[in-house]
């Protein structure tokens, strides 16, 4: 029922099986290869920055604040939670595409870092800035806005609007 701190621990796995944390959950700067034992739901921010990660495996699948992974070393978004309700930090991994990326981030996306060569792949919608080197965020939103429409799924002057997804 509160926060859970593991941070700079130097753990290779996550020593229990949490089931969910109603605070924070920071796994950051430790020597983690797999997610397993993460909690499956988290009241606020997920943090794991700075870790031997190559899959987001095993990623909790609900994460009502941020969630951030930046620095480890994954090539693929699989795994990811679908909904994103604060930011989503992913700097500096090894993505080179936004396949399995989440489908709704309320928050900032900050991809900086990595190696992308297609928007193909992201989110429906960003509800704050895009943060890409290779793309901005006006091409982002145009990009999106394209997508929507040539499959058919926009209407010219439909106002997105999400409301709360509790």
């Amino acid at each position: 029922n509160d926060n859970v701190s593991l941070a700079e621990r130097w753990m290779d796995v996550l020593p229990f099986n949490f089931k969910a944390v109603h605070g924070f959950f920071d796994c950051g700067k430790n020597k983690l290869t797999s997610l397993k034992g993460a909690p499956e739901f988290i009241a606020g921010t997920f943090a794991c920055d700075y870790n031997e990660l190559e899959t987001l495996e095993w990623a909790p699948s609900r994460v009502k604040g941020s969630f951030s992974v930046k620095g480890n070393k994954m090539r693929s978004f699989e795994g990811c939670p679908d909904i994103i309700e604060g930011h989503f930090n992913c700097q500096n991994c090894r993505f080179n595409s936004f396949k399995g990326c989440p489908d709704i981030i309320k928050g900032d996306f900050d991809c900086r870092g990595n190696y992308f060569t297609s928007l193909d792949g992201v989110p429906e919608f960003v509800g704050g800035e895009f943060m890409c080197y290779e793309f901005s965020d006006k091409e982002y939103r145009a990009f999106v806005r394209n997508r929507k429409y040539i499959e058919g799924k926009l209407e010219k002057d439909l106002d997105v609007d999400l409301g709360d997804f509790s």
